[in-house]
């Protein structure tokens, strides 16, 4: 399901905005491309700190929507490209990949992996 101008963009900075929601409106939160690993099985790894609103939305709703682009990689109209992600979520607390994730950002406390069902690119 990665393409290989999704893991082109995913390669190149650019924020990562992250919806979530639960009974009430949607929470959006965001990351950078840079933070976002490719995990097995389309999933996404992705370190967390904080981000407190977006864990307890996933624990009671883990459905999840991202947005991930660059406007270093050409995208379907010109320079930019962007793609709308969905799937379903779930809080790592421990565990392999958490290790391998704090061994490159130290300060994550918790990951957000991230099961990719649908991708397409929208520029």
């Amino acid at each position: 399901m990665f393409t290989e101008a999704f893991l082109k963009t995913l390669a190149k900075e650019g924020v990562a905005p992250i919806v979530t929601w639960n009974d009430g409106e949607p929470h959006l939160a965001a990351t950078w491309n840079s933070y976002i690993h490719k995990g097995e099985d389309e999933k996404l790894l992705i370190p967390v700190m904080g981000m407190k609103a977006t864990q307890e939305n996933v624990e009671a709703n883990n459905r999840v929507k991202m947005v991930v682009g660059s406007k270093e990689i050409q995208g379907l109209y010109g320079p930019g490209a962007g793609f709308l992600l969905e799937g379903t979520a779930r809080i790592i607390r421990d565990g392999k990949n958490l290790a391998m994730m704090r061994d490159r950002f130290p300060w994550a406390n918790c990951l957000l992996e991230v099961t990719v069902t649908q991708l397409s690119q929208t520029v």
